[in-house]
């Protein structure tokens, strides 16, 4: 069989082709992104004449090409304010399609984070597109790009609205701190301090987002759709959790109708609401059980109407937390 044929690649063509690949890498790896701050000082020696364009870039060690672009472009590097705007030593010139639009929606999200409204993506792109608007900037498109490096630029950053914490009083909780708990745990042990507190469970709502400053704390107010609630309790040393009390709006669901047995203790009425006859009945089954256990416990729970004060309790003391405390003070 004849060897080395037309149609057979050779062990020197192999070798003269990697050869040339690698030397097209090494070529790729040698171009340089010169920083904004390097790029002027390249300009002041073209203008010192310190040497010929060729030396120059030489020395940078850019191609003649590149310099010549630097060159041509040298007023977008040298306007008033490039350098406050972007770090020295930054490498691409990355600006705003129109910096008042950019400015203008700056100012109107932080704004309109400082009354706590929930501000999402596309929220922010139809604000933006009525700015540029009402500036005259019709060939404006406020794109998915557009928006994602205004967020960068400006350190937004996408969080869960959490519902009660912009109304906290923190005098009162930090005097709850201070002089309620630490009573408290001089006479319960973690095993004997419960916390018990309600929660929705929005089955048929998408999670509430919003767009904020990082660093920033976000807050807002609630919502209320097709909903269950359910009541979780434990104890301080995570040793006992006690079982869920769930509550929906028909005591016997079609979904249910051959269930014979519930993992949580089941009950309803027309709003799927947490109820004072609902909470006691269940703080009064729960106090027999502890006292067959020969348990005395604290019960920590909010300050509302479906928490009332129940009397008659053996082993159970309930501890309510100051009004309008619970976000910052619920574990």
């Amino acid at each position: 069989m004849a060897t080395g044929s037309a149609s057979t690649p050779t062990l020197e063509k192999l070798t003269c082709r990697y050869c040339l690949a690698q030397e097209c890498l090494t070529r790729r790896k040698l171009v340089k992104n010169l920083s904004i701050q390097t790029k002027l000082q390249l300009l002041a020696d073209v203008d010192k004449k310190q040497g010929t364009k060729k030396e120059i870039a030489g020395k940078y060690g850019i191609p003649h090409n590149t310099l010549s672009t630097i060159v041509k472009n040298r007023a977008k590097l040298e306007r008033p304010g490039l350098t406050a705007e972007f770090q020295p030593d930054r490498k691409r010139q990355r600006t705003t399609e129109k910096l008042d639009i950019d400015q203008a929606l700056f100012l109107w999200f932080k704004q309109a984070r400082a009354m706590s409204a929930p501000i999402s993506n596309p929220v922010l792109t139809s604000q933006a597109e009525l700015i540029a608007s009402e500036l005259g900037l019709t060939d404006f498109t406020a794109s998915v790009g557009w928006i994602e490096r205004f967020k960068r630029r400006h350190g937004i950053a996408l969080k869960t609205v959490s519902g009660e914490a912009a109304a906290v009083d923190h005098t009162v909780t930090n005097a709850w701190k201070q002089h309620d708990l630490p009573s408290l745990l001089n006479e319960y042990g973690e095993d004997d301090i419960f916390n018990a507190d309600e929660t929705g469970i929005f089955y048929k709502c998408l999670p509430d987002k919003s767009l904020a400053l990082k660093g920033e704390k976000c807050t807002g107010g609630k919502k209320a759709k097709e909903r269950m609630t359910a009541l979780v309790a434990a104890n301080m040393s995570g040793k006992e959790k006690l079982p869920l009390v769930v509550i929906g709006k028909s005591l016997r669901p079609r979904c249910m109708k051959n269930v014979k047995n519930l993992p949580v203790d089941y009950t309803a009425n027309k709003k799927a609401w947490m109820t004072s006859s609902i909470f006691e009945n269940w703080l009064r089954k729960l106090d027999r059980k502890f006292v067959l256990q020969g348990r005395s416990v604290a019960m920590v729970v909010d300050n509302c109407p479906a928490h009332p004060h129940i009397d008659g309790l053996r082993s159970i003391k309930l501890v309510f937390l100051p009004p309008n405390t619970t976000s910052h003070l619920q574990p």
